[in-house]
């Protein structure tokens, strides 16, 4: 990781989420990363700094609703 080009795997560890976790909310618009000449989105420190702010509140938000589904919705 150079200071302010970050990878995906940066802020996957950073936000603590999961790679495509990253990828839909930068398909959503809420991250705005570039591509490179070897088409890997390079990430901004303010697009960690938004994942990390996502993460916080949508993780809590997800663990409650999947407490509250029958055993049997939660199952693939």
């Amino acid at each position: 990781m150079t200071q302010g080009h970050l990878l995906l795997g940066d802020l996957v560890r950073g936000a603590e989420v999961s790679a495509d976790t990253i990828r839909y909310w930068s398909n959503l618009g809420f991250l705005q990363p570039v591509r490179d000449s070897a088409n890997r989105r390079i990430f901004s420190q303010a697009d960690l700094e938004t994942a990390i702010r996502l993460a916080r509140r949508t993780t809590p938000r997800l663990r409650d609703a999947l407490h509250q589904m029958p055993p049997e919705e939660t199952r693939p």
